[in-house]
């Protein structure tokens, strides 16, 4: 590997990273070189460097914004420094903020020694990445966060998602990615569940390809895959650290078919957008059905489960809530639903 750190370990550079492909600190990066220009960390070069810079530089809104959970040791950069950093093309080696290396263990073996619960090599000691690459990452984090929250005895967590498309769609990135946040933002803060999310990352990955030539059939042959990690705060002061709660790739290929088939999937990503936080107990049951329902029919082709969703549109509660947060669209969309039909005619 090109480059040791002082201690001996590894030393991650531009250069090297994408043999990092699927780690935290690479997962990032190559987010950031995706949703900027529709490349991959394959691709990194300086005229890509510069692009992530402008890209930025255009659409940031505070420089001040440190977008991962930070431990008591940790380097802090601010999207601002990051861009700094990259202007500069700092090769300086730096040890890995915790939420950029939640893959490796807290204490690492390396050769010749050993290590237990409570002694040896720190993986800060070993792993360490150019300042450059931190920064990348960093850029990446701040792209890809759906939401901060906190509250209710529970650790402050971040959530980060990406939709990887094929690179035939590459100029659909942005536009994907954008309806794919403010969704993943909305379900999760109405605390709907895995299905809505689902089935709404579908929704929004169906209406984005919806009028590109041939996408239908490029998604036919190839993965569109939803990836979603949670990170969050462990411990306090000096000792604190940031961890993964969890991570998450699935293919969305074929759910994303079936609802832009369905012609229903504008109004599935609508309804979902607009679900509140709290009451319209109907609402969010028949969004809860709705979803499961579209997902178990993915799985198992069998019409019973779209008619479960469709058999509870006349309901009187779920018509009046539903009116009462869209309005005259309401009737609109519940039309479209009907198309769900479609799926089993």
């Amino acid at each position: 590997m090109r480059g040791g750190s002082r201690t001996g370990g590894a030393r991650i550079t531009i250069e090297n990273l994408r043999l990092f492909e699927g780690y935290s600190l690479a997962w990032f990066a190559d987010a950031a070189a995706r949703l900027t220009a529709g490349r991959s960390i394959h691709d990194l070069n300086e005229q890509l460097v510069s692009t992530i810079i402008s890209y930025v530089a255009s659409t940031a809104k505070s420089v001040d914004v440190v977008p991962v959970p930070y431990g008591g040791k940790d380097l802090r950069m601010t999207i601002g420094a990051a861009m700094e950093t990259l202007k500069k093309r700092s090769t300086r080696a730096v040890a890995l903020p915790s939420a950029l290396s939640i893959d490796f263990a807290e204490y690492v073996r390396t050769a010749g020694g050993s290590c237990t619960t409570d002694t040896g090599t720190t993986k800060r000691e070993v792993f360490r990445a150019s300042e450059e690459v931190v920064a990348l990452a960093c850029i990446g984090a701040w792209l890809t966060r759906a939401y901060m929250r906190r509250g209710g005895g529970e650790p402050e967590e971040h959530g980060y998602v990406v939709v990887k498309i094929p690179s035939q769609l590459a100029p659909l990135y942005r536009r994907i990615h954008r309806a794919v946040l403010a969704l993943t933002r909305k379900v999760i803060t109405a605390n709907l569940g895995f299905f809505p999310l689902l089935v709404g990352v579908s929704a929004a990955v169906a209406l984005g390809v919806a009028r590109h030539a041939g996408a239908v059939e490029i998604i036919a042959k190839n993965p569109v895959t939803f990836e979603y990690l949670r990170l969050t705060k462990s411990g306090s002061g000096p000792t604190a650290k940031a961890v993964a709660k969890g991570a998450d790739t699935i293919d969305v290929s074929g759910l994303a078919r079936i609802v832009g088939r369905s012609g229903a999937a504008g109004s599935i990503y609508a309804l979902l957008s607009k679900c509140p936080q709290k009451g319209y107990g109907n609402y969010r049951s028949f969004l809860q059905t709705l979803t499961s329902s579209l997902a178990m029919y993915h799985f198992y082709r069998q019409p019973v489960y779209i008619y479960q969703a469709l058999r509870l549109l006349p309901s009187t509660e779920l018509q009046r809530e539903g009116a009462a947060l869209h309005g005259a669209r309401w009737g609109q969309l519940t039309m479209r639903l009907k198309n769900l039909s479609r799926l089993v005619a």
